[in-house]
């Protein structure tokens, strides 16, 4: 999914010239489905072709341009600060204080913005294989005074950088769509020796206990059909190293997989990791940890 030349100037110029804030929370409004009136936020999303004329329902476009808003927003409520810099102090001055910082996964850019405005890594380079969100990321980046952000096509099982390129390697929140096993490895490749990788997102345990009641109780049998694909492919994963429930799909985040705590220890070994002893939790998600031997 991109947008086109001529779609991306009307966004952009429309964005810089408005409240982005504004508008980011009414985009994720639209997206979770939010109430709301009609004010020049919703003219707006009209105007762009994010949102449907006459009602609360975004377009294609939309949905990628709200989900970008969504990250967007989240960054903003956590004061510009990376996802886990409450939780693990630590690891910023570790990971990314004078270091060369690759973001597999880096969607509309948050994190390599929140790393740009530190000034605290060496260098920031992000991966991001859906060019609306690198696309967004730009506008984004633009809004808040930024020079441009520095953000790669390319995919995690095949990423297009040279051995040995990176101090750090992270993760946020994205490992769940990839192909875990090929992506680690890979991760492996393009670090250093003694550089670290960190990878935070969720498990099959922390996915069940927050998403079971939710899918069930709220989304019916669309909502329970979708947690149950989930588990049967992290499962398979987890057993035969594939998932066994899919079809083809526009949507890159469709069928996503969330190896337990252990499984996910062993498939890091296994690309020539060394993990952490701890995995701790950061909110809802863990953090995985390894270094690369060597250095």
């Amino acid at each position: 999914m991109k947008l086109d030349p001529a779609e991306f100037g009307r966004l952009r110029e429309a964005l810089l010239s408005t409240d982005v804030a504004a508008f980011a929370r009414h985009m994720s409004d639209l997206q979770f489905h939010r109430p709301g009136g009609a004010g020049e936020a919703q003219a707006l999303a009209e105007g762009l072709g994010l949102a449907r004329p006459g009602t609360r329902e975004l377009t294609e476009t939309g949905w990628f341009v709200a989900d970008a808003c969504r990250e967007y927003v989240f960054w903003l409520e956590r004061d510009r600060r990376l996802p886990f810099a409450d939780h693990l102090p630590g690891l910023v001055a570790e990971a990314i204080d004078g270091r060369s910082v690759l973001e597999i996964g880096s969607g509309s850019g948050i994190n390599l913005m929140s790393m740009a405005m530190s000034g605290r890594a060496a260098e920031v380079v992000g991966l991001e294989p859906v060019e609306a969100y690198r696309q967004m990321g730009a506008i984004l980046a633009e809004a808040e005074g930024l020079g441009p952000i520095l953000a790669e096509p390319g995919a995690a099982e095949q990423l297009p950088f040279e051995d040995a390129r990176f101090d750090t390697v992270l993760c946020v929140s994205a490992h769940q769509y990839f192909d875990v096993a090929p992506a680690l490895a890979q991760i492996a490749r393009v670090l250093r020796p003694g550089g670290q990788m960190v990878v935070i997102g969720g498990t099959l345990g922390s996915f069940s206990r927050l998403c079971s009641g939710w899918l069930l109780g709220q989304n019916g049998l669309s909502g329970a059909k979708s947690y149950v694909v989930t588990v049967a492919n992290t499962l398979g994963y987890m057993t035969l190293g594939r998932r066994i429930l899919v079809r083809p799909s526009k949507w890159t985040t469709a069928y996503p997989v969330y190896p337990s705590r252990g499984s996910m220890r062993r498939l890091i070994a296994a690309a020539g990791l060394v993990p952490a002893a701890e995995t701790p939790s950061v909110g809802t998600e863990t953090c995985f940890r390894a270094r690369k031997p060597g250095g």
